[in-house]
């Protein structure tokens, strides 16, 4: 089963481009896995670990509830 990590990134601005915009929280079952997600910027640290595709869509204090498996959003 693959499990999955809720990552606190910064995204892009969708209008400008501009880097650092504004702050979520996204699953993925690595940071490497991030770099191909639309508008990533950079991660600013690792929340949690382990989590299944279920808990990672859960949307909670520190989860948005998005996923991104490298390719798609799940």
């Amino acid at each position: 089963m693959e499990t999955f990590n809720t990552y606190e990134i910064y995204i892009c601005d969708h209008k400008t481009g501009r880097a650092g915009w504004d702050i979520k929280y996204v699953g993925a079952p690595s940071a490497k896995a991030l770099e191909t997600m639309p508008l990533f910027d950079c991660v600013i640290l690792k929340q949690w670990t382990n989590q299944t595709l279920e808990q990672a869509k859960t949307p909670g204090q520190y989860c948005d509830g998005i996923v991104w498996d490298g390719k798609q959003f799940l």
